[in-house]
């Protein structure tokens, strides 16, 4: 229990910043020690998941980011950034929270970066035909796209959402 807690402690420390995500999974441990009833440690163990999702979007993110400085705005770029939002609008469509609106909501976010996707593929139709497992992957972001697309307002169906176009079954 202590080295996990100094795990802990050390990767909060270390660039990037994650202490929140330290302080979350130290909570998380503190609260299992010390016996707490299953709804606190069941909120305590949201809390973790909650935070460790943030940081490793983030994470993700910046990653994104490195690629387009290092790359430019590649084939695998578009389909890392798609990707990135088909989790995105996954996680919050597979929630208990209301889903959000706007231009800058996840549903935005993954029709906006499949549209660009499309577009970059039309204008530079072979440079998805050097990457293995682009026609796979283009076929998979079509049918969460036609998923997210579903405009009558009723929420998807969870097991749709995790499954369609071999979307990862832990989308936490």
């Amino acid at each position: 229990m202590s080295r996990c807690i100094q795990l802990l402690e050390q990767a909060g420390a270390q660039p990037p910043p994650m202490s929140g995500l330290g302080r979350a999974g130290q909570a998380y441990l503190l609260s299992a020690h010390q016996g707490r009833s299953p709804p606190g440690l069941r909120q305590s163990l949201q809390r973790f998941a909650s935070e460790f999702v943030t940081t490793r979007f983030a994470l993700q993110i910046e990653e994104l980011a490195r690629q387009e400085a290092d790359d430019g705005r590649t084939a695998a770029w578009y389909m890392h950034r798609s990707a990135l939002a088909a989790l995105a609008w996954a996680r919050e469509a597979t929630s208990l929270a209301k889903p959000s609106s706007g231009p800058h909501s996840p549903r935005a976010w993954l029709e906006e970066s499949h549209q660009t996707m499309l577009e970059f593929v039309a204008k530079n139709p072979d440079a998805l035909s050097r990457m293995v497992g682009a026609e796979a992957f283009t076929g998979a972001a079509e049918r969460v796209a036609a998923l997210a697309g579903n405009r009558s307002g009723k929420r998807p169906d969870k097991a749709a959402v995790l499954t369609t176009g071999g979307c990862p079954h832990n989308i936490s």
